[in-house]
């Protein structure tokens, strides 16, 4: 069977361009690639690599066959009736091969050499995509661990959902733990007279252990749904494992205590001198509060590298539409997405019925240089048909609702490396 040479060449230029994609996201957002796009960046351009020796070989076999060509009848020289066109196949939305391993692992009942099979019968040559994708994952006790490159779309997924991911901490791939040096003591500097020694002084490290934490989401999904073949419904599978994962990690990453089996989150890596109470909710009042928790950073030498605020919408929208006796905007900045020139990212993952009285709020500022986020590359998916769930209300049957319940896993953990660049106002009431 001759190989398709123009099929090959679509598919090279279609990872070619993800390539592209991924260096001017990273561009546009004037940054460095994360660890996750470098590795999705790797992984294409070795597919790629493959792709071109794949064309070059085929195409050295065509020019072999034409030199060795024999004399056709003048029957075989009747034009005969062109091809229609091949269409270009548009690229596979991200995470879909993912969703794609899910139905067929629950299909087949989570055994992966026959879940290969379900997917080919159920997506024709899209779904070698994803039989080769489960061919290269691997079982674990309890589940099935994804291939990196695939768990990798997930994660990426994650930093459009979570505003700790999106207002850009350093990431960094992480396997079992991982010891970050953190500088606890700066250089000293002093004069020093003519013929004196100049003191000794060194900077003193400290360590953080970064730790996977084991996040997991349950997702009840109907086995209607996966029965069917419509893209609509793997974006749906897809869609809910993200959105469950997004939820738990942003209220972790932003106020996780620490002491259980979660991530320590920003409100509890802020030093305690960084605790700062608002003063209260007149104008006069919120800019002294937003001053003190900018000293708070830049009095401590904290290099405001990637400052940022992070506040419950709330916060936001009531700086929004603030006036003065003039009518004229107090905060005017904040309609360009900035307060006092750094950007805001707002979040519901931040309570607004916190005090006494359950209206107050937290507003946060953090220099996300000093922010290290760990992620494992795999995530962990297991499937049953008669667990049971808890829908925040009753406990529901998955058997006799006939659905199957998903639990996807990941593993992460945050740290900060400087606990004096992350600054939190407490007790604030607008």
């Amino acid at each position: 069977m001759p190989v398709d040479i123009p099929g090959l060449r679509q598919k090279r230029a279609e990872k070619q361009d993800r390539m592209e994609q991924i260096v001017a996201q990273a561009a546009n957002e004037d940054r460095d690639m994360s660890e996750v796009e470098k590795l999705a960046f790797d992984e294409l351009g070795t597919e790629v690599d493959a792709l071109s020796d794949q064309i070059e070989r085929a195409e050295k076999v065509q020019k072999l066959k034409a030199a060795t060509a024999v004399p056709v009848t003048a029957d075989a020289l009747r034009p005969a009736a062109a091809p229609a066109p091949a269409e270009a196949r548009a690229p596979e939305e991200k995470g879909i091969v993912l969703a794609r391993i899910v139905r067929s692992l629950i299909a087949e009942r989570g055994s992966a050499r026959a879940a290969q099979q379900f997917a080919v019968e159920q997506w024709g040559p899209e779904g070698e995509v994803v039989a080769k994708a489960l061919a290269a994952g691997s079982s674990a006790a309890g589940g099935f661990l994804v291939p990196d490159q695939y768990s990798a779309e997930i994660i990426e997924l994650l930093y459009e959902r979570t505003v700790v991911r999106r207002a850009g901490p350093r990431t960094i791939p992480l396997a079992g733990s991982t010891l970050i040096p953190k500088l606890t003591a700066g250089v000293a500097a002093g004069y020093v007279g003519e013929n004196q020694d100049i003191p000794k002084s060194e900077p003193t490290f400290g360590q953080i252990r970064l730790t996977e934490r084991k996040l997991a989401v349950l997702v009840p999904i109907s086995n209607d749904l996966i029965r069917t073949s419509s893209p609509r419904a793997d974006a749906l599978v897809r869609d809910d494992i993200v959105a469950g994962m997004s939820v738990t990690e942003d209220q972790h990453f932003l106020r996780g205590i620490g002491t259980g089996n979660g991530p320590k989150g920003l409100r509890y890596w802020a030093a305690a001198e960084n605790l700062i109470a608002s003063t209260g909710t007149t104008s006069d009042k919120i800019e002294t509060d937003l001053a003190a928790m900018v000293n708070a950073l830049e009095g401590n030498n904290v290099a405001m590298v990637r400052p940022v605020w992070i506040m419950s919408a709330r916060s936001k929208n009531a700086l929004y539409v603030r006036r003065d006796a003039g009518g004229a905007l107090t905060f005017a900045d904040v309609r360009e997405g900035r307060l006092w020139g750094y950007p805001i990212f707002t979040t519901n993952s931040i309570p607004t019925n916190l005090g006494i009285g359950a209206n107050e709020t937290e507003i946060y500022l953090v220099d996300m240089a000093d922010v290290i986020l760990g992620d494992a590359n795999a995530i962990q998916i297991d499937a049953s048909d008669a667990a049971a769930y808890y829908d925040g209300a009753t406990l529901v049957s998955a058997y006799s609702q006939d659905q199957t319940v998903i639990r996807a896993i990941a593993r992460h953990d945050l740290a900060v490396r400087h606990d004096q660049s992350v600054a939190v106002l407490t007790g604030a009431a607008w």
